[in-house]
């Protein structure tokens, strides 16, 4: 009994292979000049296979070759895959030596008419003499043009380098209307199996938009492969933004140079030209439009208007520093120094450290104008006591202008924090939107 069902297992088992044998694709050259020979009889290119042709279609992405900031240009190498069905390419395998599929040229076969309407290079319908075209057994038609993409993308450099961009491949039928032809995604996203990693980019997701697009009262269909990606900033953060934020606080440095050393209108009109430099760099790279606003730009403008205020109060300190008649201070700057410089520099009373002949030249040159003034050491008494009454004071221009240095030391350090931790703020804030 377990013989007979063993032998009858085996005879199964070689008519299911001798079945699937004579089914099995294999490729004669006979076969397939019999194909061609039948199906491009009478067979007009010109003509589309049925009332409304669907074709569906995928981009694959292989890489992101550059985007390019100031003219706002994506440049993209893919190829889209298209399928659609062609009813007068139809056969039988078993009548043409099991031949189940064939290669034709477009200059038989008919094919959708597309374009990338989205293009900043050229704009004209895809084709390719040398691209071949699959044809199945069951008028399966599959089709994949490759290229080179170079299309229109807004930018959005607001928070530049930690942006991220949202770029586009627009496909459109070119001559047939939506009514003949309509385009559909033949999958949900654009393909990234076969995607090479960018540098400078990283994509993190991609989608597909259908669109009815209309011209002289015509509509047509339209497939938007949009692609969404970010930068990635730490090239920018050690070439860009790590050394605008050391040189805005050399702008600070000017006011702790010695008077002495005759180098501080040449120190700040250095930084101011190095701020000024590296402004227009970062311009050279951001599009001509006043739609969006770099935070880094606006950053550095700001402290590039610290170091141009720096230059013009350093020159007229060195102005008050330099002044001929050390003791003619005008009241205003008296009380402003004994109101503000004072308690914004941290000093409660002024001592007087000037040396004897010091004091001995510029009691003698102001002697004529001030016989009865003070002597420097008791010119400047404890506000705190309990009479609240002012004392005259008796400093020269010199020193108060040290004491403007040091104000205006601390006051730009400040400021140039203030400014780069709300640039830093808002910059991680907006990049994480």
């Amino acid at each position: 009994m377990i013989k007979e069902m063993n032998k009858r297992a085996v005879i199964f088992i070689g008519c299911w292979f001798l079945m699937n044998l004579g089914s099995t694709d294999c490729f004669t050259v006979n076969g397939a000049n019999s194909v061609h020979a039948s199906l491009w009889t009478g067979y007009n290119n010109l003509v589309r296979p049925s009332d409304i042709v669907t074709i569906k279609v995928e981009f694959v992405l292989l890489s992101i070759n550059e985007l390019n900031l100031k003219q706002q240009k994506f440049s993209t190498s893919g190829f889209f895959t298209m399928f659609w069905t062609d009813s007068r390419l139809t056969w039988t395998p078993a009548s043409h030596e099991n031949i189940s599929f064939i290669y034709t040229s477009e200059a038989k076969i008919w094919k959708p008419e597309l374009v990338v309407d989205n293009s900043v290079t050229q704009i004209s319908v895809i084709s390719d003499a040398n691209l071949l075209f699959r044809v199945d057994n069951n008028g399966h038609v599959k089709w994949e043009p490759p290229g080179i993409y170079d299309t229109h993308c807004e930018i959005d450099i607001t928070w530049f380098p930690f942006d991220r961009q949202s770029c586009y491949i627009e496909l459109t039928s070119w001559g047939y209307t939506i009514d003949v032809v309509n385009l559909s995604h033949h999958k949900a996203d654009v393909n990234l199996e076969d995607y090479k990693v960018n540098g400078e980019w990283v994509v993190e997701s991609t989608s597909i938009a259908w669109k009815e697009l209309t011209a002289d009262g015509d509509k047509y269909s339209q497939l938007e492969f949009i692609i969404h990606f970010a930068r990635r900033p730490t090239y920018y953060f050690m070439n860009m933004i790590f050394p605008v934020v050391l040189i805005s606080f050399l702008t600070t440095v000017v006011f702790i140079l010695p008077v002495e050393s005759g180098e501080r209108i040449s120190f700040s009109i250095t930084v101011l030209l190095a701020l000024a430099l590296l402004l227009t760099l970062i311009s050279d790279m951001m599009p001509t439009t006043s739609i969006h606003t770099s935070v880094l730009a606006i950053y550095i403008m700001a402290i590039l208007t610290l170091s141009t205020l720096s230059v013009f109060l350093t020159s007229l300190n060195l102005r008050l520093y330099h002044k001929e008649k050390q003791m003619d201070v005008p009241k205003w700057l008296k009380k402003f120094t004994q109101k503000v410089l004072l308690k914004c520099t941290f000093q409660r009373k002024y001592e007087d450290n000037r040396t004897e002949s010091q004091r001995d030249i510029i009691q003698n040159e102001d002697s004529v104008t001030k016989p009865d003034h003070k002597a420097v050491s008791t010119a400047w008494e404890d506000i705190d006591n309990d009479t609240k009454e002012e004392a005259d004071l008796n400093m020269s221009c010199k020193e108060i202008s040290m004491l403007f240095d040091r104000f205006w030391f601390i006051l730009f350090i400040a400021m140039t924090i203030a400014c780069t931790f709300l640039f830093l703020l808002i910059l991680g804030i907006g990049a994480r939107v």
